[in-house]
């Protein structure tokens, strides 16, 4: 053993000491006062406790709208992309719905946004594209603030 760690080990040993000799002057009543914590104490550790557990929820929450929308971002790419794959085997310009792809096999199953919602699918678009998708967002409301529309970029969207 070093001499620090010897050092710690005796003040350890000589605390430990002063601490059962401090217990054994205290009556028992005392030493039954002593025992536990009060309902303050509780109490206070359960306050921080809480405050700890919703500042990570409401984080928690952003994070996962955030990825709901990237999420719905990625699969209108996949969406488009099928499109082209539609265009590129069949010579026709548009597919009549997203089932139409499901059926050729362009798309493994009927996609759906983020929020579980079917996409609104357009082709041909109105907005300079091939097609228009939107998604109508978490509220699956048409018209509201949280749509997502393919033609949009992502960046105008936030204040």
């Amino acid at each position: 053993m070093t001499r620090f760690t010897q050092r710690i080990r005796l003040i350890w040993v000589q605390s430990r000491r002063l601490w059962a000799q401090r217990r054994d002057l205290l009556g028992p009543q005392a030493r039954r006062r002593q025992a536990g914590y009060n309902l303050v104490e509780i109490m206070i550790v359960m306050a921080i406790i809480g405050m700890l557990m919703s500042a990570a929820g409401f984080g928690g929450f952003a994070m996962l709208e955030r990825s709901r929308r990237k999420e719905t971002r990625r699969m209108m790419h996949i969406i488009e992309q099928a499109v082209v794959t539609w265009q590129a085997d069949g010579g026709e310009s548009c597919p009549p719905s997203l089932a139409s792809l499901v059926e050729k096999k362009h798309l493994n199953k009927e996609p759906k946004d983020g929020w579980g919602h079917p996409f609104q699918f357009k082709c041909p678009g109105e907005h300079n594209n091939e097609i228009d998708l939107i998604s109508f967002g978490k509220d699956g409301k048409e018209g509201t603030p949280d749509d997502i529309k393919s033609w949009e970029e992502e960046d105008a969207k936030k204040p």
